[in-house]
């Protein structure tokens, strides 16, 4: 067997290491009612008015107003819009929500929604600009465990934006199958795939973003480490999901750990399910560069399951699962704090981690406080920060320490009895231009001989593999001959090698046959034109036949047995094994097979023995199909009747009909023409298909008394309107056969009165 490599040249990155657009995300909407905006270049609080309607918290600690979604204008950086999906509580029904808020914190006229689950089955919403429209912008919800998205345009509600008509929530995935709180947007080629783990399989879904809109038919990835439930952690939703800057990696942190996982930028496909991290992990998020990652998780060394810690991972070499397991470094730690209430050491957990216009990382983080008491500071910290702060990474692109990480490095103006344990928006990408036109290569020439077969493989940096059959494997080993192609993707370029493949190829051949007896015809087919020799040879057998020709050959009528065919081509010889078995044949029969009928008269004839029946000739016959048919010859006929059995074999029976012509007419010895109505008329009996010739009666003088123009005429026992006497007459009758033979009737009939 041989095999080529297809090497692809070098080609610049075409996928590229998209950053999220920077005044698409100028403004932060999230948590507790917390917004920022980086519109001086570093965060300051405020910028995003409170919704008109903020629903009443269900417990003191979740007093969000949901899950929200801000988008800014992408020249002025100015707030455009944001989406707040409130906390709702369990077993309160559906209610419809005022949920998409233009840029004064009012409802859009068409932006109410129905909710009719709690907060956790929710998800964040995410923003995508349309490409297509710059007033346009795709919201992707995910409620009741669905995913829809509905579409906002600017031009509506006086230039605040509003839903675009019949665009409201707009399905995608159906109810119960998604889990909200991983959902992300991840950059790829050609456009950016919406990615959603799924509720309902052990998965992923992948929907395309493209300058044409939404591809609603969905990509799905069967794959991932932990069990179903890990990634819903009870129905809790815990740990988020992301996608790096460059499309290529997806890290997603659950109660069980943080995976890692690989995304086919040109397919939407996530492959590659590795963990990173056994410890619970919530927040994560890569560099801007994407080769490093940041997660927030319990502090390990600290005792205290409620400290939290920010990790480093290096995933420069992302198949590399060993460096990246050992290249975990803690690069920030919350401080821990005496809470008096508790009389115990505790820090909240740290929520997500987002990267800001600004280039740096920003993780949440907070202190709980309760009504009327403050938590007081453990060695060596001195102060307690009040309520929500963001600890920043200043140079996150940067190893180890040198990634600056800035404990509580700002102060965010929330709700001091809150938690952090929530999510920070994802960033707003544009959709990214189409990519340059496929790259065509010419490949030079491959030959092999009979059945030896080529295999042909692609770059082991290729994806999106489709070669000319639809098979999508790096590596394909083949028969076939021609122009033969392969397309695929590097780095978000499209190639498509073709390459010419001549082989000496086998005919086709078929190794086992099944016919009726005798009937075999093994048919040889080239699939390429070369002239070709052929020698069939039935083993133990007598059976030799031979032929040299560049078509279609068929060797007709052979009988059951083991055959050898040599095949020669030029310098090619090869031999074959066939082997041909007869069917079973039917016994067909018929009843009766031999019989004399009088001309005129009917026979049911059966036929048995098989399952499809055919008589001939059909005259005669009522039909000339079935297993019983009626006769009604009107002469001597041989039937041949076939019989086809359940594997098309044949067998033929036959019946004999003689067809009686002489049908013997019968006339009375006397009558009494008296007027009695009893034997009045002398007249022939027994009349069937007879025709009349002539018919006379004579008196013992030889006088005519009486002639018949009919065979059905009789003789009142008159001549010329006188009665004659009684005594005896003579009657000659001649007749036509339906053979046409002249039948003679002679006797004497007595007249009695």
């Amino acid at each position: 067997m041989m095999r080529y490599l297809l090497c692809a040249i070098a080609a610049p990155l075409l996928c590229h290491n998209l950053k999220a657009q920077e005044l698409y995300n100028n403004h932060w909407y999230f948590g507790c009612g917390h917004n920022v905006h980086f519109t001086a270049g570093s965060p300051q609080n405020g910028g995003i008015p409170p919704p008109s309607t903020v629903p009443r918290p269900y417990h003191i600690w979740s007093n969000s107003p949901g899950h929200p979604v801000a988008v800014s204008h992408h020249i002025t950086g100015a707030l455009q819009f944001f989406v707040n999906i409130p906390l709702k509580q369990r077993g309160m029904g559906t209610t419809h929500t005022p949920v998409f808020m233009d840029r004064y914190g009012i409802p859009m006229p068409g932006g109410t929604v129905p909710l009719s689950s709690y907060d956790m089955a929710n998800g964040y919403p995410l923003a995508v600009p349309s490409a297509a429209d710059s007033l346009q912008y795709y919201i992707f919800t995910c409620l009741d465990k669905g995913l829809q998205y509905s579409i906002v345009d600017m031009r509506l509600n006086n230039g605040r934006g509003d839903i675009l008509p019949g665009h409201l929530l707009l399905p995608l995935m159906p109810n119960g199958t998604v889990i909200g709180s991983k959902i992300t947007i991840a950059p790829g080629c050609d456009g950016l795939y919406l990615i959603a783990r799924v509720a309902s399989f052990h998965g992923f879904v992948s929907l395309k973003i493209t300058h044409n809109g939404v591809d609603t038919r969905p990509v799905y990835s069967y794959t991932g480490n932990f069990s179903l439930p890990d990634y819903q952690q009870n129905g809790l939703y815990f740990g988020t999901m992301k996608a790096s800057p460059d499309g290529r990696m997806l890290a997603v942190g659950t109660a069980r750990g943080l995976e890692l996982y690989d995304i086919e930028p040109c397919s939407g496909l996530i492959k590659n399910a590795r963990v990173i991290d056994t410890l619970m992990t919530f927040g994560a998020c890569f560099s801007p560069d994407s080769r490093l990652l940041y997660t927030t998780r319990p502090d390990p060394q600290s005792g205290y399951y409620e400290a939290s810690s920010i990790m480093q991972w290096d995933v420069s070499t992302p198949s590399d699962l060993n460096s990246i397991r050992t290249s975990g470094i803690q690069v920030l730690a919350n401080s821990a704090y005496y809470w008096p209430a508790w009389q115990a050491a505790i820090s909240s957990y740290m929520g997500d981690i987002a990267q800001g216009p600004d280039g740096k990382l920003y993780i949440l983080s907070n202190t709980l406080y309760d009504e009327n008491q403050r938590p007081l500071p453990l060695p060596p910290a001195t102060t307690v920060p009040f309520a929500q702060t963001f600890h920043i990474i200043h140079q996150p692109d940067n190893r180890g320490m040198a990634c600056q990480p800035g404990r509580d490095a700002f102060n965010l103006n929330g709700r001091y009895i809150d938690r952090a344990r929530y999510y920070l928006p994802h960033p707003i990408y544009a959709i990214p231009r189409p990519q340059p036109d496929t790259i065509y290569r010419h490949k030079g020439y491959i030959t092999s001989c009979f059945g030896s077969g080529t295999t042909l493989a692609t770059d082991s940096n290729a994806t999106c593999i489709t070669w000319y059959n639809g098979d999508t494997t790096t590596a394909l080993y083949t028969k076939d001959t021609g122009k033969l192609w392969v397309r695929y993707a590097k780095e978000c370029q499209w190639y498509t090698d073709t390459f010419t493949v001549i082989h000496t190829i086998l005919p086709e051949i078929p190794a086992y046959l099944v016919a009726c007896p005798g009937q075999a015809a093994l048919t040889v087919t080239p699939r390429e034109t070369h002239r070709y020799s052929y020698v069939l040879q039935q083993q133990d057998g007598p059976t030799r036949r031979t032929a040299d020709t560049d078509s279609a050959l068929t060797f007709h009528g052979l009988p059951s047995g083991s055959y050898t065919l040599q095949v020669r081509s030029g310098s090619c010889d090869t031999t074959v094994t066939i082997t041909i078995q007869d069917l079973p044949v039917p016994d067909v029969r018929i009843a009766p097979y031999d019989i004399t009928l009088p001309y005129g008269s009917s026979v049911t004839l059966q036929a048995s023995g098989a399952e499809l029946y055919t008589w001939w000739p059909a005259r005669y016959l009522d039909t000339a199909m079935g297993a019983s048919v009626t006769a009604t010859p009107q002469e001597s006929v041989q039937y041949m009747l076939t019989g086809i059995n359940a594997y098309g074999c044949r067998d033929t029976a036959y019946a004999n009909i003689t067809v009686d012509h002489h049908m013997q007419l019968w006339l009375p010895n006397a009558f009494t023409p008296n007027g009695d109505g009893l034997n009045d008329i002398f007249r022939i009996e027994n009349v069937t298909w007879q025709q009349l010739l002539s018919w006379s009666i004579y008196n013992r003088y030889g006088t005519e008394v009486f002639s018949a123009g009919s065979i059905h005429d009789g003789w009142d026992g008159n001549h010329k309107n006188r009665p004659c006497d009684a005594g005896v007459y003579y009657y000659m009758l001649q007749y036509y056969n339906t053979d046409r033979t002249i039948q003679t009737l002679k006797g004497e009939v007595h007249l009695l009165r």
